[in-house]
């Protein structure tokens, strides 16, 4: 049978009680030695100071328990409220907490590690419930065509170049396929615990190195660039990530503005210290009333004629949130289709 932990406490309580007793009736027993030596008295002449003593010792016996057993408990209070939360959320319910201790010390900086463990934890099993809610919505399209494409042309004897046909078919639909799921995977492995592993990124020379690669790609289309902020100003981030935001923008813009138009690119400091992103294109632009949606996973448009995914904003919105940052849709005014700005704090 296991003793609880409030028992072994209350035990070694105990203990140091008793060696307390032990050491006071000693001393006090050899006080009165002392004396009746000195005073040149019979020992038995404090035997009755001795015994009353012994006999207040006792009395108090009770009362120590009692406290003893409450000491024990009132120590334990905090930590059972880190068990039975832990249980609970061990049960299914991921959104509660440790609530918050009344005193700063080792018990309370164990509550907020638990609680930081219980978010990331909470935080993987969401992602993997939207990966597989995603996995499942996106990729039945892909796959059943892929299926049918191949069911069709096994049903009858076809020429060379119906089958050459249907596997171009096949072959579109896998790079539809193996992009929807390289784009879930890098939506998957978003998370807050990457902010520990930033580092301090110069954003503006990094903007101009990938606006001359994008230069190299750019095929009946203008690009414009303007970057105004100073290479010593700051990003704390991700390099990786930050490139993917721009090649999901960049590769945006590029498909919504036909031959003959421009997309701009700008970087400056705002007043507030933050650094404004900004990639804009001369495309048909996005509604209005779309423009909050336009991030939301799978979200094309009603009138989009763009056969992507629909997650490639989402990840870069994702990305911005990872780096503190905020991000929204409006109307370029310079081109007069769509503008998507970044706001990324400075530091």
């Amino acid at each position: 049978m296991k003793t609880s932990l409030r028992s072994r406490y209350f035990g070694w309580l105990l203990l140091l009680l008793a060696f307390n007793y032990i050491l006071l009736l000693g001393t006090i027993t050899s006080i009165e030695l002392h004396e009746a030596h000195s005073e040149q008295t019979p020992f038995r002449n404090e035997i009755p100071e001795i015994v009353a003593f012994l006999g207040v010792l006792s009395a108090s016996v009770p009362v120590v328990l009692l406290v003893a057993w409450r000491i024990a408990g009132r120590l334990l209070r905090p930590l059972n409220k880190v068990v039975t939360t832990a249980e609970h959320i061990r049960q299914g319910h991921l959104d509660e907490r440790i609530p918050p201790l009344p005193h700063d010390d080792e018990l309370a900086r164990l509550a907020d590690t638990i609680n930081e463990a219980f978010d990331r934890y909470a935080a993987a099993v969401r992602r993997l419930e939207h990966f597989s809610a995603d996995a499942s919505h996106q990729l039945r399209t892909p796959l059943t065509a892929i299926r049918g494409a191949a069911d069709v042309a096994l049903q009858a004897e076809r020429s060379a170049d119906e089958y050459r046909e249907t596997l171009g078919e096949i072959l579109e639909q896998t790079a539809r396929l193996n992009e929807t799921v390289e784009q879930l995977l890098a939506l998957s492995r978003l998370d807050r615990s990457m902010r520990d592993s930033f580092q301090p990124v110069a954003l503006a020379p990094l903007l101009r190195r990938w606006i001359d690669e994008a230069r190299e790609a750019m095929d009946g289309i203008h690009l414009s660039a303007a970057v105004d902020a100073p290479d010593m100003l700051l990003v704390r981030g991700n390099e990786v990530l930050l490139h993917e935001v721009f090649s999901n923008l960049f590769d945006n813009a590029h498909a919504f503005t036909g031959d003959g138009g421009e997309i701009h690119v700008a970087l400056m400091e705002a007043t507030d210290h933050r650094l404004v992103w900004s990639i804009e294109d001369s495309g048909p632009g996005i509604p209005e009333e779309d423009r909050e949606r336009v991030f939301d996973r799978f979200f094309r448009g009603r009138h989009s004629t763009h056969r992507g995914s629909g997650l490639g904003l989402a990840i870069v919105r994702e990305i911005v949130l990872l780096h503190g940052g905020s991000i929204r849709v409006e109307r370029s005014e310079r081109l007069g289709g769509a503008a998507i700005v970044i706001a990324l704090p400075a530091g």
